[in-house]
């Protein structure tokens, strides 16, 4: 079983142009290496509000990895992580001081 990023790589291994967001556009040399795995909702990297295929997978594995029925991963980063886990956290009505 090949990993997420393992996919990705393979995925951007075409020579394509990106005309997508991020807006970096896979220019290395003012991100670094780590921007060649930032990608968006294209074909072949599948789509985190409606996964059904690498982004699925590999939420299932991190599942059963921590034993959890069920794994999100973020969309909009670590301010989209923090308001769920307040939303989980606090009823409906509730506040937050």
């Amino acid at each position: 079983m090949r990993s997420l990023s393992d996919e990705i790589k393979k995925a951007l291994e075409r020579d394509t142009v990106p005309m997508h967001m991020p807006g970096h556009k896979r220019n290395y040399g003012l991100t670094g290496t780590l921007a060649e795995l930032d990608v968006t909702e294209l074909t072949d990297t599948d789509d985190l509000h409606d996964a059904r295929g690498i982004l699925k997978d590999a939420m299932e594995r991190t599942a059963s990895m921590y034993g959890a029925l069920r794994t999100w991963y973020l969309v909009n980063g670590s301010t989209c992580g923090i308001l769920s886990a307040i939303r989980a956290a606090v009823p409906a009505g509730g506040e937050v001081i």
